[in-house]
C-alpha cells in the first residue's frame, strides 16, 4: 500500500511542476511583450518559476551570475566553448600558469618542528590556497584550516614567494624547540 502512495506522490509532484513550469512560462510570454530578447524572456520565466514554485530565486541569481562571469571570461579570450564544454583558451592557460608561482619545491627534513600560521584575508583569497597547497607540496600537514605543522626545512624558494606576493604580514613561522604540555614546560 505505501508504494502505491509513493508513486501517487510522485505523480502528483511531476504534474504540480508542469503546471507552475506552464503558468510560468505563460507569464514570462505576457510580462516580456512582442519582440523581446531571449535574455530577457529566460530572467522572466526564472523569476515567476521561482515565484510560483517557492525557491526564492537564489538557484537563479546564482546561474545568472555564472552565466555571465563566463560571458566576461570569453569576451577577454580566456575561455571559449569546446565540444564538451568550456574549455580554457591559450592566453587563459598562460595567465593561469604567470599568476602564481610556481609549486615545485625541494623537500628535506628537519629536526625541529615548524608550525607555520596564516590569517590571509578574504579578498587574497587565491594567494591563500595557493599557499595551502604549497604547504601540502612542501610536506606540512594540516591542523587547522590556518594551522599547518611539519619537520621540515622550509625552502628558500618558498620564502622569496611569500615575499613576491607580499604574504609575509600575513604569515608567522615559528620553530618549536621544547614540546610538551604547558605544565610540563
Amino acid at each position: 500500500m505505501k508504494k502505491g502512495i509513493n508513486i501517487t506522490n510522485k505523480i502528483l509532484e511531476i504534474l504540480a511542476e508542469g503546471a507552475v513550469t506552464s503558468l510560468a512560462l505563460l507569464g514570462a510570454f505576457l510580462e516580456s511583450g512582442y519582440g523581446v530578447s531571449y535574455h530577457k524572456l529566460n530572467m522572466n520565466f526564472e523569476k515567476n518559476h521561482d515565484f510560483l514554485s517557492g525557491s526564492g530565486g537564489e538557484f537563479s541569481r546564482e546561474r545568472r551570475n555564472f552565466k555571465s562571469m563566463l560571458s566576461k571570461l570569453k569576451q577577454a579570450g580566456l575561455i571559449e566553448e569546446g565540444k564538451s564544454g568550456w574549455i580554457a583558451t591559450a592566453l587563459g592557460k598562460k595567465k593561469i600558469s604567470t599568476s602564481m608561482p610556481s609549486l615545485s619545491y625541494e623537500k628535506e627534513g628537519d629536526k625541529t618542528l615548524k608550525i607555520v600560521i596564516f590569517d590571509v584575508p578574504e579578498k587574497y583569497r587565491r594567494k591563500r590556497d595557493w599557499l595551502r597547497r604549497a604547504l601540502t607540496e612542501i610536506g606540512f600537514k594540516k591542523l587547522q584550516q590556518s594551522v599547518w605543522s611539519g619537520k621540515i626545512r622550509l625552502p628558500r624558494e618558498f620564502m622569496d614567494d611569500l615575499k613576491d606576493l607580499d604574504l609575509l604580514d600575513y604569515v608567522d613561522i615559528l620553530e618549536v624547540t621544547k614540546t610538551g604540555s604547558v605544565r610540563e614546560l
